[in-house]
């Protein structure tokens, strides 16, 4: 029988017999397959203490999330519907004295759209608070949930998630999703409108065919959309099919032809909805909404800013086309 050399083989080229070497061989791949096997099994079983929990997986209770508030070396986390994100990257915006410090080491669901940074503001509860704001807490909640420097690390114990980490289903996901798949074909089917406002003529709304972000064959006319809550008003534009009808499709709300002007006009006066929210008889933006993609103004104004004929300084005209 022939002896051979590997150089896989204990150093100084001692030579092994080639039927000894195969069962040598046989026996490591056994081991290498059984701890393959084993390691199978929960980290635990193979390493030497417990494996860090994965991604978005830690729960708090609310007194634990507390503690990361960025002090004393600690991240910042902010919770919102009960999701816990690492915003530590975020230090200007949310460390100790920054503006929003109020959102560090707690879960204040309800301020994301109450605005309040103090007292009852600061909780989790969101009951009794319509859809349009029920919306605006998604939509923030949205925006850390896709953001690309803050992350998910786990959840809060409590009102929105039970003591395994299972949602509770306080919060009308489902009905939020329905409320946007009707948002989406209302805007199709009745669109928003151009509108500008002078210190001179006011306001006049008036529709094209890509008013309100939405392509088209035909113009429309322009009515007053109030929502069936009563909480929105805008200006929509209707179709020749429906320019008698005044009740609105999909949400059940109202039309109304501007006063002062012909159901079949082309454009009117009109001091009621814009798409920025409700806005009252004097024209002040009471819930300012973000602007629609595509939309063109000549004079900018921010998200919170009053968009009110009694604010203005100068005669110059705000424009809204689509």
């Amino acid at each position: 029988m022939g002896q051979l050399t590997d150089s896989r083989s204990p150093p100084l080229g001692i030579m092994v017999p080639s039927r000894v070497r195969s069962w040598v061989n046989l026996a490591t791949a056994f081991a290498v397959v059984g701890n393959v096997a084993l390691c199978a099994e929960p980290p635990e079983a193979c390493s030497d203490g417990p494996s860090a929990p994965a991604p978005g997986s830690q729960l708090f209770t609310p007194e634990e999330l507390s503690a990361y508030k960025g002090e004393a070396g600690q991240k910042l986390y902010l919770a919102i519907l009960g999701d816990v994100f690492d915003v530590s990257a975020g230090e200007q915006h949310y460390a100790k004295g920054r503006a929003y410090d109020h959102f560090a080491g707690t879960d204040s669901s309800r301020a994301f759209t109450t605005g309040e940074a103090n007292g009852v503001g600061r909780t989790d509860d969101v009951d009794n608070l319509s859809m349009n704001e029920l919306g605006a807490i998604a939509d923030w909640h949205n925006f850390f949930a896709t953001h690309e420097v803050y992350t998910p690390v786990g959840k809060v114990i409590g009102r929105h998630y039970d003591a395994d980490g299972a949602p509770t289903q306080v919060f009308p996901w489902k009905k939020l999703a329905e409320e946007k798949k009707n948002a989406k074909e209302l805007k199709v089917l009745l669109p928003g409108c151009n509108s500008k406002w002078s210190q001179d003529e006011g306001s006049v709304v008036w529709c094209t065919m890509k008013s309100g972000g939405v392509q088209r064959d035909w113009i429309g006319f322009p009515r007053l959309l109030t929502y069936a809550n009563g909480n929105k008003k805008r200006c929509a534009c209707v179709p020749q099919d429906r320019v008698s009808e005044r009740v609105a499709p999909a949400i059940g709300g109202t039309l109304e032809v501007y006063e002062g002007c012909d159901e079949r006009a082309e454009s009117c006066r009109g001091d009621g909805g814009t798409d920025e929210g409700v806005v009252d008889r004097a024209g002040l933006s009471l819930t300012p909404r973000p602007r629609a993609v595509g939309q063109q103004v000549t004079q900018v104004h921010t998200s919170w800013q009053v968009m009110s004929p009694l604010a203005a300084t100068s005669r110059a005209a705000s424009i809204r086309v689509g």
